[in-house]
């Protein structure tokens, strides 16, 4: 039997072309006499259920189930209870990964194949905007306050922001809430330059190195992060080149490693210490 429609289903990321060639090429597995091709096919049918559900696709849960990962494995608050850990079980649950039924191979087979599927969607839908959130979250006709809300709730879960609910005022929040959700917002929406100025004024020191973990977790992206401070312990530790300005005028651009404190004091007022020598690019 030929089953070069195999390769087509897992290059495929529509979930309706997808489930057409499982009814056109997908023999049903009959008995223990089945073939081994046609348990795949039931592998196949039943995962395809699992991560769309019986009726017309409107949700991704394997997609939706990566972003729920990701947004724990860049969790940066102590996880009280173990209530991320168990959510996490609960997705491995959903994402088909149980003890059990990894045990069988043919399964686990199919199993790997279809994650594989889920990932290339992901990577083609990460920067889609409102399709993205659309996959993620199942909204299907949702007005523009319906996906403002499951964005928040998003934002809220991934980047541990403390507040009653997401319709509780921002003003309100902590400063450091107020800044992860700003900071938040703008990331969800996987920018390729980030630019902030004074992030961490008037925070405390926990809340600071919480946005500057943040910040350092979008440069290990390939984000271009533009860091306006004053902080110099700060700006030395965290940039990789440091441009000092004067007066609306660029003094030098500098290697945070070697300079001193003193340079950049200098540099600051206005001195060209580098006058004549080759600045660092």
């Amino acid at each position: 039997m030929d089953n070069t429609w195999v390769a087509q289903f897992y290059e495929e990321t529509d979930p309706v072309k997808r489930m057409e060639m499982l009814e056109a090429h997908g023999e049903d597995a009959a008995g223990e006499e089945a073939s081994e091709e046609a348990k795949r096919n039931a592998c196949r049918k039943e995962l395809w259920v699992v991560r769309y559900g019986k009726r017309r696709p409107r949700k991704d849960e394997f997609v939706g189930g990566f972003v729920e990962l990701k947004g724990m494995a860049e969790a940066t608050t102590i996880d009280i209870g173990g209530m991320r850990r168990k959510q996490a079980a609960k997705i491995l649950s959903t994402l088909g990964l149980s003890a059990v039924r990894l045990q069988d191979e043919l399964y686990k087979e199919v199993l790997l194949a279809e994650l594989q599927n889920a990932f290339k969607r992901y990577f083609e839908v990460s920067r889609g905007g409102r399709g993205f959130t659309s996959l993620v979250f199942g909204m299907g006709q949702l007005s523009d306050e319906g996906v403002a809300k499951k964005l928040a709730e998003q934002i809220v879960h991934d980047f541990d922001i403390y507040t009653p609910s997401v319709n509780y005022t921002v003003k309100k929040l902590s400063g450091g809430n107020i800044q992860k959700v700003l900071l938040g917002r703008e990331i969800w929406l996987s920018p390729k330059v980030l630019i902030t100025a004074y992030p961490v004024r008037g925070l405390d020191i926990g809340a600071s190195y919480n946005i500057y973990h943040m910040l350092n977790e979008q440069k290990k992206k390939g984000v271009a992060v533009l860091f306006i401070g004053e902080d110099l312990d700060v700006l030395k530790s965290i940039s990789d080149r440091l441009m000092v300005i004067h007066d609306g005028e660029i003094i030098d651009i500098v290697d945070p490693t070697t300079v001193t404190k003193e340079d950049i004091g200098l540099m600051m007022v206005g001195d060209h210490i580098n006058k004549g020598e080759e600045k660092a690019v």
